[in-house]
């Protein structure tokens, strides 16, 4: 049986998505430092969104529970711009097989420590321009 199978998000998993993608970049991206919330908030909501408008949200589950969200990956073409996986399934090889499945070579923001691991064990290229 397969660790992982992947399905296209629907409405009510961009609402996930989109909160936990924010949440994450605002609290581990070494970078954020630098940026006042007020800045960050209204630039990362425009960045998040062409992402999500212009790419694919990609959702893990388990195979036994479709309904459940493990996690997530949203990618243009070859370029991962965001990869996600819940604690309770951290750690079971998820998120590099769903970033396996979608054959991505290049990730295009920084990740923060554990996402820069996480590209590298993937051998991602880092390219920050992306299909722009």
């Amino acid at each position: 049986m397969s660790l992982v199978s992947t399905r296209r998000a629907t409405k009510d998993d961009l609402r996930f998505v989109a909160a936990t993608w924010f949440k994450s970049v605002w609290k581990n991206s070494p970078s954020m430092s630098l940026v006042g919330y007020e800045d960050f908030k209204p630039g990362f909501d425009r960045l998040l969104n062409r992402r999500i408008d212009n790419g694919r949200v990609t959702i893990a589950f388990p195979p036994d529970n479709p309904g459940e969200l493990a996690g997530f990956a949203v990618h243009e073409g070859h370029t991962l711009h965001f990869a996600y996986v819940r604690n309770v399934y951290r750690r079971l090889g998820i998120g590099g097989a769903l970033v396996r499945s979608l054959l991505c070579e290049k990730y295009s923001y920084d990740m923060g420590k554990l996402g820069l691991l996480f590209a590298e064990k993937m051998k991602l290229r880092y390219d920050p321009f992306p299909v722009e």
